[in-house]
């Protein structure tokens, strides 16, 4: 069912920094997942490892704490005023809790080859096969893309459902508290698009666990997928979702980058 991603070859490397960054992985990451005030970093990167983002809330279209009865929105402009900044929060809820931020649109243009390596790269084949089909993977790619994080968070020992879509449109639940396992467990995830569960779509995950990174990728053809949960180190799930842009003649496509993060420290 999982097939292991090669992901540290010269070739792997080379083809990053062929497509200009636009495959480097967007996600939230506190200092610490089980404090009631915590510092939460926007990062970008590769192998889970990335750096602090340079946006500031002119990129936030969303930024809540959400739970499974009630959401806080967070002030974007008081909290991120500057490039690059991180963020410093409250808990406001007992319990699990999930910090959910999607960005405004950006917008990239790509050469051919490169647009086409992406699209191979993150599992979007469908895409690459219709331009093919239609004559156009000699065309420049031409695309919006949008981020779509959610970091689960605990403040106190009583964990709480997390098996709820949130408003953000590429949007991964997990249908167990992975903050409720006590060994490895296997968890079953849900991936909603638009609020309306996505049927198929290549996911990736990460785990990080004393320096040593293990990352899979997972075919999901039924709207679910199986990953074994161990509770110790950062763990991290994600997608990318293209759809056809019609909102002007801008971009072809609109594309929406999707991850889930949660962590044992």
């Amino acid at each position: 069912m999982h097939s292991i991603a090669v992901r540290f070859t010269i070739v792997f490397a080379l083809l990053q920094i062929s497509i200009l960054g636009l495959a480097h992985e967007f996600w939230l990451e506190p200092i610490s997942f089980f404090k009631k005030k915590t510092c939460v970093r926007f990062r970008v990167g590769e192998h889970f490892d990335g750096k602090n983002w340079t946006g500031d809330f002119n990129k936030v279209g969303m930024l809540n704490l959400v739970n499974f009865q009630s959401q806080n929105s967070v002030d974007a402009q008081g909290a991120l005023s500057k490039p690059g900044d991180s963020l410093k929060i409250k808990l406001p809820f007992q319990g699990t809790q999930a910090l959910v931020y999607a960005s405004t649109n950006s917008y990239i243009e790509l050469d051919a080859e490169k647009f086409n390596a992406y699209l191979q790269e993150d599992g979007l084949a469908e895409i690459a096969a219709w331009r093919k089909a239609h004559g156009q993977d000699t065309a420049k790619g031409k695309e919006y893309y949008q981020r779509c994080a959610k970091l689960l968070l605990q403040n106190g020992k009583q964990t709480t459902p997390v098996n709820f879509p949130t408003a953000l449109a590429l949007d991964i639940v997990p249908h167990t508290n992975p903050y409720s396992i006590s060994g490895t467990t296997p968890i079953l995830f849900s991936v909603y698009f638009m609020q309306r569960p996505l049927a198929k779509a290549e996911i990736k995950t990460w785990h990080i666990h004393k320096e040593q990174l293990t990352t899979t990728t997972i075919q999901m053809t039924n709207g679910t997928f199986s990953l074994p949960v161990s509770p110790e180190g950062k763990w991290m799930v994600s997608l990318v979702k293209m759809v056809e842009n019609r909102a002007d003649s801008r971009a072809d496509w609109q594309s929406y980058w999707g991850s889930l993060v949660w962590g044992y420290f």
